[in-house]
Order: C-alpha cells, then structure tokens, then sequence
C-alpha cells in the first residue's frame, strides 16, 4: 500500500453555538451578585455610624481650643486647589479619571462650606455664607455636574462597544456565541485521492 493511499480522518472544525438564554441569564446574575457585595458593606458601614452620632451630639463641648487649626485649614484648601485643576486639566483631556476627580472635589467644597459656616460667629459667619453662597457651593455643583456628565457619557459610549456587557434596562440584541470544537467522524475506510475524495475500497493498492 502506498503512501497517499494512507486513510486520513477529517480535522477538527471550530463551530460557534448559540449560548442558551438561561445560561446567560444565570451568568449575569452570578456577575450582579458578585458586584453588589461593596455596596452592601458600605451601606451597613453607614448605618452603624448613626448610634456614633448620637454619641457626639450628647458626650462633645460646644466650643474647643484645637491645636494645628491653621495645619488644618490650608490642608483644607490645598486639597480643593488639587482637585480644581485635577478636574479641569483631566476634562480637557477627557480621561475617564475626571469623574472621580470631579466628585471628590465637590465633596471637598461642600465639606469646606460647611464648617466655614458651622465655626464661625459675628462677621466672620456673614463672610463665610457668603462665600459658601457664591464660590463653595456653586463649584461643587459645577463638579458635581461634570461627574455626572462625564459618567454618563462613559456609559454611552461602553454600551456603543462591541461585547461590552449590557446595562441594565438594555435589550440583549446580539446574542452571545460559545465557541465549541466539533469532531467529525472518520471517512470510510479507502483511499483519498488528490481531491480529498475516497476512492472505493476495491481500488486499493495493497
């Protein structure tokens, strides 16, 4: 028997198949349940700091002579300067770091209005409503808006990308595909010809 007449099996062929519908289903609920645990831990965190409240409004003095209050304050106000031009030079640039930068300062400002207002008495009250009035509180909600924005336009454009993972609310409108290998079983016994055909099995040379 020659060398080409040598029968041959075909090869193995990569086919895609359809994933069942309740297996993605499954799977996407294993993702959310996965994804939710922070949340969950942070909201407990949240409610435990409530009875501590209680604590402070009842064992704390009214009024208290605090070393390092200058420390404090230009700590303060270094750290919003930071986040302001943090937060404008990364929207110029449009990276996806904006909306942590723009959040946190906002927070900062607000944090800044508010004991500016609450630690101060006389004149310097009227000036520190005045200025939570026209700067503080304005540009925390100018970042608070840019966060935003920035996070929505983040979430456009991750839903615009092709396998990107489906928000909610988002019909699934190209169905996910599992790639299986398929064997095909062996041709019948005989002999290939250069086409790749079998020849009968009466014609082997032997």
């Amino acid at each position: 028997m020659s060398v080409g007449d040598v029968s041959v099996p075909h090869l193995a062929e990569v086919i895609e198949l359809p994933v069942p519908r309740e297996e993605r289903e499954v799977s996407r609920a294993r993702a959310r349940a996965g994804r939710r645990w922070p949340a969950y831990a942070l909201i407990v965190c949240g409610v435990a700091l409530i009875p501590w409240l209680v604590v402070l409004a009842v064992a704390l003095p009214a009024a208290e002579n605090t070393p390092h209050w200058m420390a404090a304050w230009v700590g303060l106000d270094t750290m919003e300067a930071a986040g302001l031009i943090g937060t404008g030079v990364l929207t110029l640039r449009r990276h996806p770091l904006r909306v942590v930068a723009a959040a946190a300062t906002s927070m900062l400002l607000v944090v800044d209005a508010w004991f500016d207002v609450s630690t101060s008495t006389g004149g310097d009250l009227v000036v520190a409503l005045v200025m939570a009035a026209t700067a503080e509180l304005p540009l925390a909600a100018v970042c608070a808006l840019l966060a935003v924005r920035a996070a929505a336009a983040g979430n456009r454009a991750a839903g615009a990308v092709p396998g990107a993972p489906a928000t909610a609310g988002t019909p699934d409108t190209v169905p996910a595909a599992r790639t299986a290998t398929v064997s095909r079983l062996p041709a019948p016994v005989g002999t290939f010809s250069e086409r790749g055909t079998a020849a009968p099995a009466s014609d082997r040379t032997v």
